[in-house]
């Protein structure tokens, strides 16, 4: 089930962040969009959106004013901060997505 949702939450992301760049979004239109729902959802816990594979509001948006295209080493960067926030220990080195 986690492997779903690593994979699911990467998904999320890159779409996010590439479609606002296909899109040419300012990155203060980005926050105002997420912040927007955000509060619309009323709802902050990274572990709760973790625990179904989908990132936050506020992780969308910052990845997508940082980055304009997923790679390797930012998929590497979401997966280790899911790992820890989840409290899961791997024993493998990941070696490509």
């Amino acid at each position: 089930m986690q492997k779903d949702n690593t994979k699911n939450l990467l998904r999320e992301v890159r779409a996010n962040t590439e479609g606002a760049t296909l899109a040419c979004l300012s990155n203060v239109e980005v926050i105002e969009v997420h912040e927007l729902t955000q509060q619309k959802n009323n709802d902050s816990l990274i572990s709760k959106f973790y625990e179904g594979g989908y990132p936050d509001r506020k992780m969308i948006a910052d990845y997508c004013t940082k980055y304009k295209y997923l790679n390797e080493n930012i998929a590497k960067e979401i997966l280790n901060d899911f790992y820890k926030k989840m409290d899961i220990t791997i024993h493998v080195v990941i070696e490509s997505l």
